[in-house]
């Protein structure tokens, strides 16, 4: 979204309609800013900006996290996106990705939204 991809449009709208994240994921994507040389000012004020609730990945979700390893590693999901999926199964709540691997996985009770 911040680069304007294809598939934004659907992320500002599930935005306006209280779109969440995991503290996890959260960090990945500071740390994807960070990489590509953005100040810590503007990493905050960006991400304050989309005004997002952030989850907690406590050790129920990483737990659960964990025990998506197996049906996630063919598709070759790591622990992001378990971390992702295993939040949103914990909170009861799509999951919006590019990525269509994850249509492969068998995520039992977990909505997978491809975007793009």
């Amino acid at each position: 979204m911040i680069w304007r991809e294809p598939g934004a449009e659907v992320v500002r709208a599930a935005m306006r309609d209280g779109a969440a994240i995991s503290t996890v994921n959260l960090a990945e994507v500071a740390a994807l800013l960070h990489y590509r040389g953005w100040r810590s000012s503007d990493v905050e004020g960006t991400l304050a900006a989309f005004r997002m609730d952030t989850l907690p990945f406590d050790s129920d979700v990483a737990l659960s996290s964990g025990a998506l390893r197996p049906a996630t590693a063919q598709a070759g999901l790591g622990l992001g996106e378990r971390a992702c999926l295993a939040t949103a199964a914990h909170f009861d709540l799509p999951v919006l990705t590019t990525d269509r691997s994850w249509l492969r996985v068998d995520l039992e009770g977990i909505e997978v939204r491809v975007i793009r």
